[in-house]
């Protein structure tokens, strides 16, 4: 998992928060919203810069932006299908037993 990206503040001087409409934005939405395919690609430094998602981008103010294990930002209205979003227990065994054996060699 990459580390967490700040989002570069001098992007959003004029941008005001999409939620409240009061603050200055200092972040967006990071809930994945479209999926690309891969294309040709010339080189490797093209190949491993493609983005592969598009996301929503909602400027947001510190306040308004929700974060998530202190890694993601989102929307209120995203924020809410996170937590709906949850692996059924037959996922959750998989995952357990995949960092168990294979990453911490159990």
């Amino acid at each position: 998992m990459n580390p967490k990206i700040d989002n570069d503040e001098n992007i959003f001087r004029k941008v005001k928060c999409g939620i409240c409409k009061k603050r200055v934005s200092t972040r967006l939405c990071d809930f994945v919203v479209d999926y690309r395919q891969p294309m040709f690609f010339r080189d490797y430094h093209d190949f491993s810069e493609q983005q592969l998602h598009g996301t929503c981008d909602m400027p947001m103010c510190d306040e308004c932006a929700k974060s998530y294990n202190n890694i993601y930002d989102f929307c209120p209205f995203h924020y809410g299908f996170i937590k709906k979003i949850q692996p059924i227990p037959e996922m959750k065994r998989a995952i357990t037993e995949y960092v168990t054996k294979d990453l911490l060699n159990f």
